[in-house]
């Protein structure tokens, strides 16, 4: 077992974690405090090694950061899709490529970004 490194451990209270297969990337629900209700943020950080610790962790973009609850992420092993619960609803965002800009969210009205997947009324685009 081996530490994610104080950037990532300073950041808060971690409510699942997502990385990338190659070890290089990781996307964090940080919690500003320990109850269950409290704020959650999606965080992401990045490493030039997997013997290295995680450095300058950076919140996701607003369009991807609102009040509404995130839970289990999951990054694709390439790092260029991440999937997140809210509500009972499994939502998607893609990328270009690492320092890409990650697609904008789902905005309840039109599709744009973020994709539910699953009963949630919407299906994944090609």
């Amino acid at each position: 077992v081996q530490p994610l490194g104080p950037a990532i451990n300073a950041l808060g209270y971690m409510n699942g974690i997502a990385v990338s297969d190659d070890g290089l990337t990781i996307v964090c629900v940080v919690r500003t405090n320990a109850a269950a209700d409290a704020p959650a943020a999606l965080w992401m950080a990045s490493r030039r090694a997997v013997d290295e610790p995680f450095t300058n962790p950076q919140p996701l973009a607003a369009n991807l950061n609102n009040p509404r609850d995130r839970l289990s992420p999951t990054l694709s092993g390439d790092a260029k899709t991440l999937w997140v619960v809210r509500n009972k609803e499994i939502l998607r965002a893609v990328r270009n490529g690492a320092s890409a800009d990650w697609s904008t969210l789902f905005d309840g009205k039109t599709l744009t970004g973020w994709e539910t997947v699953g009963d949630g009324g919407w299906s994944a685009a090609d």
